[in-house]
């Protein structure tokens, strides 16, 4: 090593080099400058080690004391507060839907009117034929994309113009004996027998079809409803792991309910068995519409408009009378089968379903908030996640002794490394 900075030296000389320099050359200062370089490093980045491991073990306790908590808590009355807290929130989006909220994406998952008949079926009449839905009839939003609310609205406007241009059969000599019965020669018995018999015939299909794809409607907007949800909690939860930092271990959390599959379809199954039995009334309802011909007689007789028709005993009189009570009634039932829609479908599904669903969430018995939660299981996973975490807390420990002994080494050496340094 002498003889090699000697040379060094005297190449250096004989390139008629600053003395100056003469300090910065040779094998003596490369290892000079190798050894502050190692000096610098240690000082930068040793501590940030060591601040590092802190961070991660402090981290990795408050991991474990929060599934420590949850370990204490994994019962059913803590269950049954997040069971009744995410009903409630599942509800209140529920009736935001169909009130009217662009949440749901309706450009995902809204339909078009043709869209929608095409997924539950065509109107049909009382032969099983479908009926035509004219682009000349009057329905808003026919073309766009709707769900919830908006979709059942709709829904009423296609039924309110079906029911409109649903005209009575013709009326046949034959119908006219046939209706007039023991009271053969009576217009207005004949008149109002038949006149009932084919609203009957024409305007049952239509309402049973109008109350089924209302359920289809609501039935939607239960899965919407979950959809949103789901994507809101999973939203919240990838934003909260981003903010926390990763330990090599997946974090256990028992409390996000998006990962119990079995209760959120449990509560939208509720739902959807609400939507049925409302629907069941709604339907009764409409059917009580459909007057025996008896009260429409009454009603005929009663009716100043169609007196000119009574004493008359000509069957195009007759004809003409049950085409006059067929009218009536298409009016009366469009009208009050459409407000029935709305007060025994549309208005529970706001004012009812939340007492209904979070009644059935609250009255959950042990055993079946054990099967939708797993609350077994749950126990096993955080005791799992806990040994993972006292074992990052005690490797954290090991490797911060270590790394403190390494660092009183570097940078107190041994008196023989000492001699050694001082001697070159």
């Amino acid at each position: 090593v002498s003889t090699q900075s000697t040379g060094d030296i005297i190449l250096l000389e004989s390139l008629a080099a600053d003395k100056r320099t003469e300090e910065l050359i040779g094998v003596h200062a490369f290892r000079r400058h190798v050894l502050n370089m190692a000096w610098s490093s240690y000082q930068r980045n040793v501590p940030a080690v060591l601040s590092n491991l802190r961070h991660v073990r402090d981290l990795a306790r408050v991991r474990r004391d929060n599934a420590e908590r949850q370990r204490d808590t994994v019962d059913n009355l803590r269950f049954r507060e997040l069971a009744s807290r995410y009903a409630a929130e599942y509800l209140q989006t529920i009736e935001a839907i169909l009130i009217g909220t662009s949440a749901g994406a309706p450009s995902l998952n809204g339909q078009k009117s043709e869209e929608e008949r095409n997924d539950f079926g065509e109107w049909k009449d009382f032969r099983d034929y479908q009926i035509r839905i004219e682009s000349s009839w009057d329905i808003p939003y026919r073309d766009s994309k709707l769900y919830g609310g908006q979709q059942f609205e709709r829904l009423l406007a296609e039924f309110r113009e079906v029911v409109w241009h649903t005209e009575i059969e013709q009326v046949t000599e034959n119908d006219i004996a046939a209706a007039s019965g023991g009271k053969f020669g009576d217009i207005a018995w004949g008149a109002s027998s038949l006149a009932a018999q084919r609203a009957a015939q024409a305007f049952e299909p239509l309402i049973m079809y109008v109350v089924n794809r209302s359920v289809y409607i609501m039935n939607k907007v239960a899965e919407l409803a979950e959809k949103i949800m789901r994507n809101e909690y999973k939203f919240l939860r990838k934003t909260m792991l981003s903010h926390s930092e990763p330990l090599g271990v997946e974090e256990v959390d028992v409390e996000y309910l998006e990962q119990y599959t079995f209760f959120t379809f449990h509560v939208i199954d509720e739902v959807k068995k609400f939507v049925i039995s409302s629907a069941k009334t709604c339907h009764e309802k409409c059917m009580e519409e459909f007057y025996d011909h008896e009260v429409i007689y009454w009603d005929v007789t009663e009716d100043p408009e169609l007196v000119k028709y009574l004493k008359s005993g000509d069957k195009k009189d007759m004809s003409e009378l049950t085409s006059e009570i067929f009218l009536g009634i298409k009016k009366r039932v469009l009208k009050n089968v459409m407000l029935k829609l709305y007060n025994f479908l549309y208005v529970p599904m706001i004012t009812e379903l939340y007492a209904d669903i979070q009644e059935k969430v609250t009255n959950l018995t042990k055993g079946e908030m054990n099967t939708l939660f797993d609350l077994d299981n749950n126990s096993e996973k955080l005791g799992l996640y806990i040994e993972r975490m006292e074992k990052i807390i005690n490797d954290c420990a090991e490797q911060e002794k270590e790394l403190l002994s390494a660092s009183e080494y570097f940078s107190h050496p041994p008196l023989r490394y000492q001699r050694y340094q001082d001697f070159n």
